[in-house]
């Protein structure tokens, strides 16, 4: 089996891929009953702290994620930049004003760091990082861009595992699945593993007790019934709700009601210049997906007591 997650982490979990694009995570067992997602976010900030000894260099979009990672790092009382990445000229703007708003609400004066999104498409510079870290995403690519470029220790939000229900397609699947990130997420640990680098691929995956925690306090760990009765339409509704139950406060930012990727004037701009509306994906997107399939089968091993602690069985749910 082929380890790739960075050795630091080791002493928390692992994940190893028995072929290329099957990844296995291996948890340590724990003893307790974990507490509340921002508690145990900011346990993990302070291991990360720990363990570093330097900064915690976030990767701030505008999005909830990062924002919940900057919180937990803010209450840990441990230091921490936020660095914002913006795509000249002026493509994600509608997305970091998100991020700026934040900032200036908590005093916190961003890192900025330009990338011409433009010339890296088309110069292939993207093309290099995709094919060395293995990832089918143009939008990640530029993520491996950005660990590169910062000084000290980049953390990467990356996202919480829940209980998914349905296909890529939405058809409603015959057994539901726990999600986790899938293979294009992981390029940013292929990252640190080849170049050395030290950084956090998957904040909301550094501890069992983090990770397990959404599952255990939060409608991420619910049944389809559950969320039905709350009327979580979409999976940002979702997220916001989980991020409320587990302690975080989401309503920090205003008038933020959708996550953007922040490539929506990126796609825009591609449409119009080549009259498709669809020019992105065709010319970025489709080509890596033909070298590496969309199509990758994500398992997670859980300790076999760990699921009658998920949110649904404390509903007493079936």
């Amino acid at each position: 089996m082929t380890l790739f997650y960075p050795a630091s982490h080791l002493s928390h979990y692992s994940i190893s891929e028995p072929k290329e694009g099957h990844q296995l995570t291996h948890f340590k067992l724990f003893n307790s009953r974990p507490q509340l997602p921002f508690v145990e976010a900011q346990r993990a900030c302070q291991l990360i702290y720990e363990k570093y000894k330097t900064p915690l260099m976030i990767c701030f979009s505008g999005g909830i994620d990062s924002e919940c990672v900057a919180q937990a790092a803010l209450a840990a009382k441990v230091p921490f930049e936020l660095v914002i990445m913006r795509l000249q000229p002026e493509f994600n703007d509608h997305d970091t004003i998100y991020a700026l708003e934040f900032c200036e609400k908590i005093g916190k004066k961003p890192i900025f760091i330009d990338l011409s999104i433009v010339r890296f498409y088309e110069s292939g510079e993207y093309l290099e990082y995709a094919l060395k870290y293995r990832t089918n995403s143009p939008q990640f690519a530029t993520h491996l861009w950005l660990a590169q470029q910062i000084q000290g220790l980049p953390v990467f939000a990356g996202s919480f595992p829940y209980i998914n229900y349905f296909d890529r397609e939405g058809n409603e699947l015959e057994e539901s699945y726990l999600y986790t990130s899938e293979d294009k997420e992981y390029g940013v640990d292929r990252f640190f593993q080849q170049t050395g680098k030290s950084g956090v691929g998957h904040f909301f995956q550094y501890t069992p007790e983090l990770y397990f925690s959404f599952l255990t306090h939060t409608i991420a760990g619910s049944s389809k019934k559950k969320r039905m009765e709350l009327k979580l339409a979409t999976h940002y509704d979702m997220k916001e709700y989980a991020f409320d139950q587990g302690g975080f406060d989401t309503k920090i930012v205003t008038g933020r009601s959708q996550k953007y990727t922040g490539f929506e004037k990126v796609k825009e701009y591609y449409a119009n210049r080549y009259g498709i509306g669809d020019a992105y994906e065709k010319l970025f997107r489709e080509p890596l997906q033909r070298i590496f399939p969309l199509k990758t089968s994500v398992r997670t091993l859980l300790p076999k007591t760990a699921e009658e602690n998920f949110f649904y069985h404390s509903e007493a749910e079936s």
